[in-house]
């Protein structure tokens, strides 16, 4: 899967290639990634109070709080980098602690160590120009959804939320 992105709901996900995830079984609002090995770069926001969205790898969680953000591990017991882009906040955490990241910061947790304190982008700078590129693909396919007329529209939302299922 290289990328999907939701005009409807304003999300985007790309997954780079090489990566191994999987999606566990959703519960009262929260979805969970399972990330095992590569990276994903996300933009999130919560449809409800109650929604959640976690990136859990072999040694951290990444719990968003509606933000712009990637992921990336190198799997089998290696370390775990989590980054926030322009907007938003995560909070990465695992067994020994937790940091919230706020705009243009990282962390890195190991195996064993708490997650490092925020720093300033670099490990995920790589990603930063990626979902800038994303967001403006959503931008131009949100704006050929508000020309369709309502009755298509309605029917793409319904057809969404039936997936969902």
């Amino acid at each position: 899967v290289p990328e999907r992105i939701g005009a409807l709901a304003g999300e985007i996900v790309s997954v780079r290639e090489g990566s191994v995830f999987r999606l566990s079984a959703p519960s009262a609002g929260a979805t969970e990634l399972l990330l095992d090995i590569g990276a994903l770069l996300l933009r999130w926001k919560a449809p409800g109070p109650s929604a959640s969205l976690r990136v859990r790898t072999p040694n951290a969680v990444a719990a968003v709080r509606g933000t712009e953000f990637a992921v990336e591990t190198e799997g089998g017991g290696g370390p775990t980098t989590v980054g926030v882009f322009d907007e938003g906040r995560v909070a990465a955490s695992n067994a020994a602690g937790e940091v919230v990241l706020g705009p243009g910061t990282e962390t890195t947790c190991a195996a064993g160590a708490a997650p490092e304190a925020p720093r300033p982008l670099r490990v995920m700078l790589k990603y930063r120009a990626n979902m800038r590129a994303l967001r403006g693909r959503l931008a131009a396919l949100q704006r050929e959804l508000r020309r369709l007329p309502a009755e298509k529209q309605r029917e793409l939302r319904r057809g969404r939320k039936d997936q969902g299922r």
